[in-house]
């Protein structure tokens, strides 16, 4: 037996209740031992060659052992190439030197959460790529680094140890990333230690004095037990991209990015008066810190696009803290209890000697009042503030604001906006007053802003009532939201004139009734009134909304819907209907309209006139789900183009007039289906689903002349008559299982008028029969699946005959035991046969006579014991064969004669078949194929047999198998040598170690 290259742990493998299993390129093990990790990593060895990455967790790997060198195996050592290694969570404790040597493409090992103590092993990790390998051994117990073991290395994480001496490197060594958060360290210096790390981490130590090199992408000093820093350099000036830290250095520093303050382990954090920062930085960060103050100037010119100040415990701001010639574009202040700010706190922050705008975020505060604002940041183009304790607005100066474009004052209690509000030249393009206690809005009220409003939200605020010319003349406005209000009335011309406006929301409110011309002459795109009481629509209602493309009405209380109701809405294309009480849908409902979609489902619609979808040629769905209709009349969509119609719960008859040119129905029956029960002279496809049909009667689907598929899903039969597929001469697919659920036997001419049909799928249903010219008619069939039936005997030719352009024929698992054919009959076009899976015993010479363009031929699974001579003479173009797993025990010389094309051939787990050791010299059954590619003669008791000669009769073969036979293990390795010296592929696909073997393959 070969060699296994692994070390046997000394200690006793632990049975741990775990496994491991393949996912994509990645070997997944949890909860087991090293030595249970190999048998896994082998039980599936074709896919090695294509791993990436081992993952191991949760296991015992105490003393890790050297791994399998692949580079010996009987792998091809170019394919195996894992890149990532990970155990973690593991108890491993103990590595030898040459334990990762296996390794030799590794880019990432992740050793963390372990019990390391010593990292000598480092000096013998073979690393490929220079600078490209990442290693992970946080959460040890690591307590000194000796910086010459992570030489070539690029990113290192060494946090949460007990890290406390530090020995340098040999010579100058660079480090993309270091993580040492978390240790003991109390000085750490770049220049002493021979270091140039580009993003470093020292968070949570006891550090006292630093020197590190400028110019980082990334520096971390978080952690209370590192205030006592005085400078982070070796001058006065630093440079670094990101800087997090939980103190305040008296370095001048040079940030590209972020300055983050960071003092969350403080009780009581305070910034000092006598250390003002020397800091340039684009963000500012001071949030999450429980501030309560800020020393005046403190801030010293600072030039930003961000600062934040968020999460803090201020309460009250009123001192000037900016020196002059700050420029903040961002000033965050929200979640921060505030309850007053003056305006005083803004001088000098935002100067006007550079061009920008200004965002101010003061929202989840308490603020009652803000006055002047716009006097210390005249550029202000933002304000937020949201969700504080306003109750006025005019105790909001903003007045002076000339550049303001949005304004957010919602969740506050605001019950009245006077008419004086926006005054001045404010350009407030967006409004944000929701959530609030206005009781009502009139024309004065936003008087001032009819020139510049663009988006306006008022939802969830107590108004009733929407008066005259509230929203009239207004040049810009695009959208308002009215939503969630207690509206009720609105009155005439309230939205009148507005040239530009989308969207008018007026969802979930109290509106009862809708005036004539309620949305008269406006350009609205888009109205939602979904959510109300709506119960009667008034004629016109929606009249001349010349560009109104979606109209919303769903979840109301509509019963009625007028005839002219959408009288000339030419730009129409959604109207939502759908959960409403609608019972009737009168003549000219929704005539003449460009609509798309028309959703009408969850009503209590029990008729529909004969006009009601009068010339609607656009259509693409029509959902009336979920109502009371029985059936369709005949003229109930005259002149109608539709896409898609969906219907439940039909009982009667469904008949569409020639006019009705209609591509999908998707449709729930129930009871009986009568003769001709759908009629359409164009429906294409009919999905019938979530059906329970008692009857199904002949010719039901007979005016159906262009259906070309029928879905049948989650549907049952009790009895379906034998003619149902009379007059489906454009079907093109069919899937029957459910029809024949119960059927034993198929008729003669059961499918004759499906002459188009090129799928035809009846599986997993009783047959037990199938009569001669079952299948006639189906001149353009290609796909015939009967598996999962009850056939004990079938007839080949009685299936192919009348199939002329049949290329795939499905027989599997469906209990067949004799395989007859007739002596008359011609060739057929059948490439595809499966017969696997059934109680085949015996072949001869005419079962396949007439499938001469067979390609493949699937007999695996069977009891077939001895094949006929010349069984296959007549499939001369068959490639791919199979015969394993049944119990044949000879194989007469010329049983293979005639295939002269066959490139695989499986005839494993046929166990008794070389035991009489007949062809211990050759393989004489076998000569014949002379383009065998592939061969699996596993288990088949084969214990010698002179492979000398194999790549001489079989030129082309570069596949075979050979596992679980009777071979010495000294015969199998010359074998191994033989094959392997001549490029065949041996490896098993399922390899076996439990048992005497060579790399998986059994030996004795």
């Amino acid at each position: 037996m070969l060699k296994l290259l692994v070390l046997v742990s000394l200690l006793p493998a632990l049975s741990l209740c775990g496994g491991c299993n393949y996912s994509s390129y990645i070997f997944q093990c949890q909860g087991i031992s090293q030595d249970d990790f190999l048998i896994e990593l082998f039980h599936n060895k074709k896919s090695i060659s294509s791993l990436t990455e081992i993952l191991i967790q949760d296991s015992y790997f105490s003393r890790i052992q050297p791994f399998v060198d692949f580079s010996n195996s009987l792998l091809d050592p170019s394919r195996v190439a894992i890149n990532s290694l990970t155990i973690k969570s593991s108890r491993v404790d103990t590595i030898s030197s040459d334990t990762f040597r296996a390794f030799n493409r590794l880019t990432q090992l992740n050793l963390s959460q372990n019990n390391i103590t010593n990292l000598d092993w480092l000096t013998d990790i073979i690393i490929s790529y220079y600078n490209n390998f990442n290693l992970d051994l946080s959460y040890n117990q690591i307590c000194e680094l000796d910086f010459n073991y992570l030489k070539r290395m690029s990113s290192i994480w060494l946090n949460n140890n007990e890290i406390s001496i530090l020995k340098p490197a040999s010579d100058y060594t660079n480090f993309y990333f270091i993580d040492l958060s978390h240790n003991k360290l109390v000085y750490f210096s770049e220049f002493e230690y021979k270091l140039n790390i580009q993003s470093l981490d020292l968070s949570y130590n006891y550090l006292q004095k630093l020197a590190l090199r400028s110019d980082k992408d990334l520096l971390k000093i978080e952690g209370y037990g590192n205030s006592n820093i005085s400078y982070i350099g070796t001058s006065n000036s630093y440079s670094v991209s990101n800087f997090y830290s939980s103190f305040i250095p008296n370095n001048s520093l040079s940030i590209r990015n972020i300055f983050k303050l960071n003092w969350i382990d403080t009780d009581l954090p305070v910034l000092d008066s006598n250390k003002i920062p020397n800091i340039d930085s684009d963000i500012f960060d001071f949030s999450n810190n429980k501030l309560t103050s800020i020393p005046q100037n403190y801030f010293q010119s600072v030039q930003a696009s961000v600062f934040n100040l968020s999460f803090n415990n201020f309460d009250v701001l009123s001192n000037k803290v900016f020196g002059v010639n700050s420029a903040i574009a961002t000033i965050d202040l929200s979640f921060s209890n505030l309850k007053k700010i003056s305006n005083e706190f803004f001088i000098n922050c935002c100067s006007s000697n550079y061009y920008y705008f200004v965002y101010l975020n003061l929202s989840h505060n308490a603020l009652e009042e803000l006055d002047g604002i716009c006097t210390r940041i005249p550029q202000l183009k933002q304000l937020d503030l949201s969700s504080n304790r306003i109750t006025n607005l005019s105790q909001i100066s903003i007045s002076t604001c000339s550049y303001l474009s949005s304004f957010n004052i919602s969740n506050n209690f605001i019950t009245d906006i006077p008419p004086e509000t926006f005054q001045g030249r404010v350009p407030i393009e967006t409004l944000d007053i929701s959530e609030n206690n206005l009781l009502f809005i009139n024309e004065s009220t936003f008087r001032n802003l009819k020139s510049v409003l663009r988006n306006i939200y008022l939802r969830k605020n107590n108004i009733s009532t929407i008066c005259s010319k509230s929203f009239c003349d207004f040049d810009y406005l695009r959208i308002i939201d009215l939503s969630h209000n207690k509206i009720k009335n609105i009155e005439q011309n309230a939205f009148l004139n507005l040239k530009s406006i989308d969207t008018i929301n007026l969802s979930n409110n109290s509106i009862e009734l809708l005036e004539s011309y309620t949305f008269n002459n406006t350009s609205v795109e888009n109205i939602d009134l979904q959510g109300n009481p709506i119960h009667y629509i008034k004629e016109k209602a929606f009249s001349n909304l010349k560009y109104l493309k979606s109209l919303n009405l769903s979840n109301s209380a509509i019963a009625i819907l007028e005839n002219d109701v959408f009288f000339s809405l030419p730009a129409i294309r959604t109207i939502d209907l759908s959960n409403n009480y609608i019972v009737l849908l009168s003549n000219y409902t929704f005539r003449n309209l460009p609509v798309r979609y028309i959703f009408l489902n969850g009503n209590k619609i029990e008729y529909i006139s004969q006009n009601a979808f009068h010339k609607l040629n656009n259509l693409i769905e029509v959902n009336l789900k979920n109502n009371n209709i029985k059936g369709i009349g005949k003229y109930s969509f005259h002149l109608v183009n539709v896409e898609t119609l969906l219907l439940n719960s039909i009982s009667s008859p469904i008949i569409l007039d020639n006019t009705v040119e209609i591509k999908n129905m998707v449709i729930q029956l129930t009871g009986t289906v009568s003769e001709r029960f759908i009629s359409s002279a164009f429906l294409q496809n009919l999905t019938i689903l979530d059906s329970q049909i008692e009857l199904l009667k002949n010719n039901c689907f007979a005016d159906l002349p262009l259906l070309t598929s029928l879905n049948l899903i989650n549907t049952t039969f009790d009895v379906p008559e034998d003619n149902i597929f009379n007059g489906l001469t454009s079907l093109t697919y069919l899937d029957a299982s459910t029809i024949f659920q119960n059927k034993v036997l198929l008729k003669e001419y059961t499918f004759r008028d499906l002459f188009n049909l090129q799928v035809l799928n009846i599986s997993n249903s009783a047959l037990n029969t199938i009569e001669n010219n079952a299948f006639a008619g189906l001149s353009q069939l290609q796909k015939l699946h009967l598996k999962g039936n009850k056939l004990t005997v079938v007839n080949l030719t009685a299936i192919t005959n009348g199939l002329p352009n049949l290329i795939e024929l499905n027989l599997i698992s469906s209990s067949i035991k004799n395989v007859q054919t007739s002596k008359l009959g011609n060739p057929n076009k059948v490439k595809y046969l499966d017969l696997s899976n059934n109680f085949i015993e015996s072949l001869d010479l005419e079962t396949f006579r007439l499938f001469v363009n067979l390609v493949e031929l699937l007999l695996h699974n069977n009891e077939l014991s001895t094949i006929e001579y010349q069984t296959f003479y007549y499939l001369k173009n068959l490639k791919t064969l199979r015969l394993d797993n049944n119990r044949i025990y000879t194989l007469k010389v010329g049983v293979f004669a005639g295939l002269e094309n066959l490139s695989f051939l499986n005839i494993s787990d046929n166990a008794r078949l070389f035991s009489s050791g007949m062809y211990t010299t050759k393989f004489l059954p076998l000569e014949t194929l002379e383009r065998l590619q592939t061969l699996y003669i596993d288990n088949t008791f084969l214990s010698n047999f002179d492979y000398t000669n194999l790549k001489k009769s079989f030129l082309y073969l570069s596949k075979i198998g050979i596992n679980n036979n009777q071979f010495s293990c000294d015969d199998l390795k010359n074998l191994i040598i033989y094959l392997k010296y001549n490029n065949i592929d041996y490896t098993p696909y399922n390899p076996k170690f439990d048992v005497n073997n060579l790399k998986g393959l059994t030996c004795a």
